[in-house]
């Protein structure tokens, strides 16, 4: 998509994302229409284990993750597809998270 934006072969009206997105800078936020208020689309990569799985296990997991997705790699590669950079949440954010998205 990023190309195709370049060559302006395609116009984008917005972002759907809670930022700008460094390589357009320029193009609004979804939000900022009077059309859906919300409408947001974020990167969230999780990995889902079953509900039994011990809690430290959990936290190395999560640690895990966090760490990878703030790799100057992984942010770089991410955004070179036009894709935001996932935010990194704990457990206690992400349940958050998932409960808020199922009551909107």
């Amino acid at each position: 998509m990023p190309g195709l934006l370049k060559e302006c072969k395609v116009k984008a009206l917005g972002i759907t994302a809670r930022e700008p997105h460094p390589m357009f800078p320029d193009l609004p936020l979804m939000s900022q229409y009077k059309l859906p208020r919300d409408c947001t689309l974020d990167l969230c990569p999780v990995v889902l284990v079953p509900r039994a799985t011990p809690g430290p296990a959990v936290a190395t997991i999560n640690t895990a993750m966090s760490e990878i997705i703030q790799l100057p790699a992984v942010c770089k590669g991410t955004q070179e597809t036009g894709a935001q950079t996932p935010r990194v949440m704990t457990q206690a954010g992400l349940d958050k998270f998932y409960t808020s998205e199922i009551e909107r």
